[in-house]
């Protein structure tokens, strides 16, 4: 069994999406644990066959966003350059919102909400929308994730092509 432990709160969308087809892809058994994860890091761990979270963990969706420092790339912004980022905006949430029902199977109206409203779910709510399987215990606080992984063929475990 891998493991791939979701820890972060957010980042990059494209890269997110090739996460979540290599784990998809991959043909292993792989098991998303959730600690946090937001914006694209819930794209890419929604990519396991299992999705885990833990009982003080967060699930949290928002409608995608562009951030500030790409507009330092243009010295004058037109109505077209403001139209090709909105359309940008929109086609990534149409990708996020495809990943997000399938995944669940919920209302894509009802995803499209939670999204706009920026929501922040609790193990309870993840697990009723379909986003995670399974609660788990929260970690003690004195571990670190690298100090409770303990699956056989992972990277810092054993075999070396293991997502972690």
């Amino acid at each position: 069994m891998s493991c791939c432990v979701s820890g972060t709160v957010g980042g990059n969308l494209e890269e997110a999406f090739r996460i979540n087809l290599l784990l998809r892809d991959s043909g292993r058994k792989i098991t998303s644990i959730i600690e946090q994860a937001a914006s694209a890091a819930t794209i890419a761990a929604l990519g396991a066959g299992e999705i885990a979270i833990v009982e003080d963990g967060e699930f949290g969706l928002h409608d995608p966003a562009i951030r500030p420092s790409i507009f330092s790339e243009y010295r004058v912004l037109t109505i077209a350059d403001l139209q090709l980022l909105v359309d940008q905006l929109c086609e990534s949430r149409e990708r996020i919102l495809d990943t997000y029902t399938a995944r669940t199977g919920v209302d894509r109206k009802k995803i499209a909400m939670l999204m706009k409203m920026t929501t922040v779910l609790g193990p309870e709510d993840a697990l009723k929308y379909g986003f995670v399987d399974r609660i788990l215990p929260a970690l003690p606080k004195s571990e670190s994730i690298d100090d409770v992984c303990t699956c056989p063929d992972c990277p810092r475990h054993g075999k070396a092509d293991v997502a972690h």
